[in-house]
């Protein structure tokens, strides 16, 4: 993977590398949503929802796990 992100701006929480409940590989998914989220309309009304869906979180553990983390990152930026 290459090196596009500014160290001074990551968050010092990164997401669990895996769901706590299933074990399915999430780690890599909060680079992907930030992403994401500069590619999405900004008045669009369902973005997380969008956002999942173009990552492929189907299961719903791994959604909460990162839908809890990514709005604790989101909320500090």
């Amino acid at each position: 993977m290459k090196e596009v992100y500014n160290q001074d701006v990551l968050p010092d929480i990164t997401l669990p590398t895996r769901c706590t409940t299933c074990n399915k590989t999430i780690g890599h998914m909060e680079f992907r949503w930030l992403e994401e989220m500069k590619k999405i309309d900004p008045n669009e009304k369902n973005k997380n929802k969008i956002i999942m869906e173009r990552l492929g979180l189907k299961r719903f553990c791994c959604k909460k796990d990162v839908m809890s983390h990514m709005t604790y990152i989101l909320k500090d930026l």
